[in-house]
C-alpha cells in the first residue's frame, strides 16, 4: 500500500498546517505497513523551503520515499 503526501498547503491557516505536519510525521513513523511515501514537488516553480525540509526529514528518519517533480 502506498500513501501520498502533498506538502503544499497553499491557503490553509498556519495552525492547520502545523497540525497536518505533526499528523503526517507521526503517521509515517508509526505505521508498520507503510511501504513508501511519494513526495510531490511542483516542478514549474523552484522548490520551496518546506519541500526541502520534508525531504530531509524523511531521509533523516529513514522513511522510504521517492521525490517526484510534478
Amino acid at each position: 500500500m502506498l500513501y501520498v503526501l502533498f506538502v503544499r498547503y497553499a491557503s490553509a491557516p498556519q495552525e492547520l498546517r502545523m497540525d497536518w505536519a505533526k499528523f503526517t510525521k507521526d503517521y509515517f513513523l508509526n505505521r508498520s505497513t507503510l511501504v513508501s511515501v511519494f513526495l510531490l514537488i511542483d516542478a514549474s516553480i523552484p522548490a520551496k523551503k518546506i519541500d526541502l525540509e520534508y525531504a530531509a526529514w524523511l531521509g533523516e528518519n529513514k522513511v522510504m520515499h521517492q521525490n517526484f517533480l510534478h
